[in-house]
């Protein structure tokens, strides 16, 4: 993507290219948005090679993409779209596996300075990166249940057992710590009712307006945002969600994410930075925790 900016802070002649059924990305929105500050942008819109009817999808395109047939072909049509222009913008879809390579090779074949824009989530961006976790992960020793939600927790004296299933049945995972980051309403970390918002997993209290009438503003562009969107737990300076008397709700127990109250990330478009930076502290609280030497079991009499 580093090609993107620079174009633009050169000015330098760019196309922006779209394809013929790919929704949720314009060459012309973008020319709209960007197009006083960026007079040399312009936009082409092209059919991708082997998907010219019907609606194309950006992680079909990027997987065709590493075949060697289908860049050869792009970058005949991408030269032709790019005319006198020596920089060309893309929606995000120049391979899901070795991006960096298939991007090397489209820039040689064509000798344009050529960027990705991520496009709508399932944004390919993404995914290459949700794949990758996927299999580097197991290799540092992370066991991933991937598309499950943990329904119960339970803490004791030395860790805490998490309950959940699969197609198999149920697992019970014993942890010396946990985090906590269950996101909002889209993934289920606050659920909204009628009486209130609360939390499901361990019924933490939510910092939430008094009222349910009070979780909108009147006017939806309010530029105060909405009060429901700073919703969430509270949390002490090491990141451990506080219960109803004020204090930590268990030593092993942190958060992160957007479950935690007081942060608008919608209205902010923070929420990667809110999710980075609250992860990294729980991280580094939780790891001291995990560090500590394991209780002694009590001797039997």
């Amino acid at each position: 993507m580093a090609a993107g900016p620079k174009a633009l802070a050169e000015k330098a002649p760019c196309v922006i290219v779209d394809f013929d059924g790919l929704k949720g990305f314009s060459g012309r929105e973008v020319v709209a948005n960007l197009g006083r500050r960026w007079p040399g942008l312009s936009t082409r819109r092209i059919a991708f090679p082997g998907m010219a009817r019907g609606e194309v999808y950006p992680e079909g395109m990027a997987r065709s993409l590493e075949v060697p047939a289908t860049r050869e072909m792009l970058a005949a049509l991408l030269r032709d779209a790019a005319g006198d222009a020596g920089v060309v913008g893309l929606p995000a879809i120049l391979g899901m596996h070795r991006p960096d390579d298939v991007h090397a090779e489209l820039v040689r074949l064509t000798g344009l300075a050529i960027y990705e824009i991520p496009t709508m989530p399932p944004s390919v961006p993404g995914v290459r990166l949700r794949e990758l976790l996927e299999q580097a992960l197991p290799n540092k020793g992370v066991t991933l249940i991937p598309q499950q939600k943990v329904t119960a927790l339970a803490f004791d004296g030395d860790g805490a057992t998490l309950g959940l299933a699969d197609a198999y049945g149920p697992i019970r995972i014993r942890a010396r710590a946990v985090i906590l980051a269950t996101g909002r309403f889209l993934s289920g970390g606050l659920l909204a009712r009628r009486d209130g918002i609360r939390e499901p997993l361990l019924d933490l209290p939510v910092t939430q307006p008094e009222s349910r009438a009070d979780w909108y503003g009147e006017r939806y562009t309010d530029a105060r945002g909405h009060a429901v969107h700073r919703a969430g737990i509270e949390v002490d300076a090491d990141m451990r969600p506080l219960g109803r008397d004020g204090r930590p709700h268990n030593a092993r127990l942190f958060a992160a994410g957007v479950v935690v109250a007081h942060q608008d990330w919608i209205r902010s478009r923070s929420g990667a930075g809110i999710a980075i930076a609250t992860a990294y502290r729980a991280v580094t609280k939780a790891e001291r925790v995990v560090r500590e030497p394991a209780a002694e079991p009590a001797a039997r009499s």
